[in-house]
């Protein structure tokens, strides 16, 4: 029973996986570059995600090890939060682009979550939750212009913490962040033990913000 049980999920990973790569690989490309051609990277990793490539593999086994530490009914909800955060980490990664329809869905699989569980007290923490992350990006983007710097927390990372805070609530938001924070913290400091990057330079956040999340999950 175990070995079919293994197996099954097995399968279920491999499905998830080829779905996520489809859905990359069919991503339209005004949601990388819409008015936004300047900033972002060559379109040369544009298709690095697919079935017979390196990064399928590594989502199987980021799908499989998920799985089995799922409960199954969880599990349903879980599958396609785990493929949002796949392209939202890829999106911002690769183009510095957290495409804000990837962050509402995110926000919707929160919305349906807590519709199934019942808990509409804790939904309202959660969008007062998601209030917050907002307003601090606003209070932070006044004060960084003031002073005429850039602002810390770009407004698809503030985005992409609100709909965080829809789907794991205003508690979960936080630890999840301050994970997220720990794990970028970690890797600035070995980009620059390494000298692959200097003090002023900007790296992508949201694949940290989404590490944060499935650890809390």
């Amino acid at each position: 029973m175990d070995a079919l049980i293994f197996a099954a999920k097995a399968g279920a990973a491999a499905l998830l996986a080829l779905f996520s790569s489809l859905l990359w690989g069919s991503t339209p490309d005004s949601w990388f570059f819409d008015d936004m051609c300047e900033r972002v990277p060559a379109r040369s990793g544009r298709d690095v995600l697919r079935p017979e490539s390196p990064g399928y593999w590594c989502l199987f086994g980021t799908f499989l090890a998920l799985l089995l530490r799922t409960d199954p009914a969880e599990a349903v909800l879980l599958c396609p939060v785990w493929v949002l955060l796949i392209q939202l980490s890829l999106s911002d990664g690769l183009y510095m682009v957290l495409q804000d329809q990837w962050s509402l869905a995110l926000a919707g699989l929160g919305l349906v979550r807590a519709l199934c569980a019942r808990d509409l007290s804790g939904l309202f923490s959660s969008a007062m939750g998601a209030g917050a992350v907002l307003l601090l990006w606003l209070l932070s983007t006044i004060i960084a212009a003031s002073l005429k710097k850039g602002s810390p927390l770009g407004l698809g990372d503030a985005k992409l913490l609100a709909a965080d805070a829809v789907l794991l609530g205003t508690e979960g938001m936080m630890r999840s962040a301050a994970a997220a924070s720990a794990a970028a913290g970690v890797w600035c400091a070995l980009l620059l033990l390494f000298k692959k990057a200097e003090r002023r330079d900007r790296i992508s956040f949201g694949p940290f913000i989404c590490l944060g999340i499935v650890l809390y999950l």
